[in-house]
């Protein structure tokens, strides 16, 4: 692997200039062959990490809600 440079064919049409062979970026400035044993990356660290953050405030948000029924059906007689 060479870092910040995409991967050429291995073995191209003779006269032919090499084409670029399927490959993804590695997270360090360097590309890898996409493969059935490397396949694309199909998971964002920092994006799983909001959504995590997100969830936790809506099961924050939930719970008032049900805390704030509760006071209230207790108000009203409920």
């Amino acid at each position: 692997m060479t870092t910040g440079r995409l991967l050429r064919e291995s073995n191209p049409v003779p006269g032919e200039k090499p084409g670029f062979v399927p490959q993804h970026g590695d997270g360090n400035g360097g590309y890898v062959e996409t493969s059935p044993s490397n396949p694309l990356p199909t998971n964002d660290a920092v994006l799983q990490s909001k959504i995590d953050e997100l969830q936790t405030k809506i099961d924050t948000i939930q719970a008032d809600i049900a805390v704030l029924k509760n006071l209230l059906n207790s108000y009203l007689g409920g």
